[in-house]
């Protein structure tokens, strides 16, 4: 009977402290989400909502991004630089989670900064690619795409750092800017950056994207894939910015199946109106 109390005693010992250590853990997971939560609002801040996203009569703009954790690597950026030209930007860091945050941030920082008071895209690549290799202990890198287009003419300059090539839809069928500008930045101090051009005319749209949307995953471990965005736009079962990225999500969404998402997704639909104004273009890549 000895040997039973004490037995018994012991097992309510062990069941009080393992109770205390299951309540200590769930006030720290609870703790950690509520911290995720407030670093998600953070993150989601420094990116153009629906409300700040530039408008006007001459384009729509329409964004979308969901991170695979709680915060990510993506992150996409509109701003008007000047009157008639627009700064159109998306980018995916080289991890997710709270590092790929951090390192997203810095990057759309950098930018913001550095396109006001640089002369041209190059410039502005060079100098982000300067900065994230300086102090880069984990070795971190960031591809990028970024265009400034003419909001009147239509004309656009570009850079393509290692990212996916944005797709133009027009009534005729469906063109690639398959341009490399330079690698990713953040890998290679001292790379250099040649720039891109092209024109949207009235009606076309300019279609950019992360790869988590390309290498989305079924329940069978495959790609989405390039080819099945491709024949979404080519369809059109749009007739607007919004209704084109949500074309390629829903097919994203039927293709999943169960399968949980594998990587963060971002992408981002402009659209030239069908009355675009035409007067004579800027000097290509004058940022002035």
């Amino acid at each position: 009977m000895g040997n039973l109390s004490l037995a018994i005693s012991n097992m309510s010992n062990s069941l009080i402290t393992n109770i205390n250590a299951l309540v200590d853990s769930t006030a720290r997971e609870n703790r950690i989400k509520g911290e995720l939560g407030v670093a998600y609002d953070i993150q989601m801040g420094m990116l153009p909502g629906k409300e700040s996203i530039p408008r006007s009569p001459l384009y729509e703009i329409s964004a979308f991004i969901h991170p695979a954790k709680e915060v990510g690597g993506d992150f996409y950026d509109v701003f008007r630089l000047g009157e008639d030209r627009l700064v159109i930007t998306i980018g995916d860091v080289s991890d997710k989670g709270v590092p790929a945050a951090m390192f997203m941030s810095i990057c759309v920082t950098l930018l913001r900064q550095l396109y006001k008071g640089a002369d041209s895209i190059e410039t502005v690549f060079r100098d982000v690619n300067s900065c994230l290799s300086e102090r880069n202990p984990n070795m971190m890198f960031v591809t990028l795409f970024s265009m400034i287009v003419n909001t009147l003419t239509g004309d656009f300059c570009f850079c393509n750092a290692g990212h996916c090539p944005p797709l133009i839809v027009r009534e005729k069928g469906l063109m690639v800017l398959e341009h490399l500008s330079g690698p990713a930045l953040g890998v290679m101090e001292g790379a250099d950056y040649l720039l891109g051009s092209g024109h949207l005319d009235p009606g076309d749209y300019l279609f950019i994207y992360t790869d988590g949307i390309s290498e989305a995953q079924n329940e069978e471990n495959k790609f989405f894939g390039e080819e099945r965005i491709r024949n979404v736009l080519e369809q059109r079962h749009y007739n607007s910015a919004k209704s084109q990225v949500y074309s390629i999500l829903d097919a994203i969404v039927e293709f999943r199946g169960q399968a949980d998402q594998s990587d963060d997704m971002t992408m981002l639909s402009f659209r030239r109106a069908e009355n675009g104004a035409a007067p004579e273009p800027p000097k290509t890549g004058d940022l002035s």
